[in-house]
This record gives C-alpha cells, structure tokens and sequence, in this order.
C-alpha cells in the first residue's frame, strides 16, 4: 500500500511541472568541424510574453574527438532597444575522467546546457543572442559541430 502511495505521490509532482519550448533552433559552424571567433552565431527570440520566468539553455553538438573539457563563449543579448549585455559561458563538455556529459550516439555527442533558470524579459519585442568562441589562444575550435538556443516556458 505505501508503495501505491509513493508512487502516485510521484506521478502527481511529475504532473505538477510542464515544460514547453517557446523556441528552438540549432546552427551549423560549418563542414569543416571548425569554429572560428570571428564567426559569430546569432539567434532571435520573439517574446510576445513576459508573466513569468523562463529557462534558457545551449545546445551543443560536437563529434568525439573534441580535445577539451569545456567550451567557453561569449553570450551577448540585444533587447529591443538596443542595449546589450555579455556574459561569459563555460559549458562542460567532458568529466575529471575524461568522459563526455550529455547523450552520446556514436561520434556525436549532444550536451545542453542550462544558462537561466529565471530569464526575466522586461519587455516585448525581439531579443537576439549572439555567441562567439572565446577559447583563449584557441582559435578555431575544432570539432564544434553545431550550437544551439532554447528558451522554455517552466511552469510549476
């Protein structure tokens, strides 16, 4: 009977939480599996509602050959207005014993990376965020296949 219980106390939290992606989109850097700091990946986000928080998150996709434990970049959001704000990012890409994060289908290994559990927009409009490599003295960063953005509207 406890076990019953327990399990539909489970299913009921699971329920209380739905997740949906207002936006998704994925870039290549290229066939050569090279991607260079001067080319600049850029995403636009049309926010058409701003009630509550959301969660934004990377998308990365590298081959297996990748020789570092992380990736580092630069993530510049654009409001509406213009204004523009920066940060830095390190999305971990492999453990302290060498294995990759993430889902891994042959030589291809696919790593999302939440960077905003709270992503407030102060206003309407299109929001575009530019991501640059910043590997210091690394440039190109090779076996970077694809990079992606993801915003998700989590309620609870």
């Amino acid at each position: 009977m406890r076990l019953l219980l327990s399990c539909l106390t489970l299913a009921l939290l699971a329920g209380c939480t739905s997740s949906k992606t207002l936006f998704e989109e994925h870039q290549s850097v290229g066939e050569e599996l090279e991607w260079s700091a001067n080319e600049p990946l850029s995403f636009v986000i049309d926010i058409k509602e701003n009630k509550h928080p959301y969660e934004l998150a990377l998308a990365v996709r590298c081959a297996s050959g990748y020789p570092y434990d992380k990736l580092m970049l630069h993530v510049t959001e654009t409001n509406p207005q213009g204004e523009s704000v920066r940060r830095d990012v390190e999305v971990p890409i492999r453990n302290a014993n060498g294995d990759f994060y993430g889902e891994k289908g042959f030589d291809i290994i696919d790593i999302e990376y939440v960077i905003d559990t709270k992503k407030e927009f102060p206003t309407f409009g299109k929001y575009t965020y530019t991501l640059e490599a910043a590997m210091p003295e690394i440039d190109p960063v090779v076996y970077v296949m694809e990079l992606g953005f993801i915003l998700r509207d989590v309620q609870k």
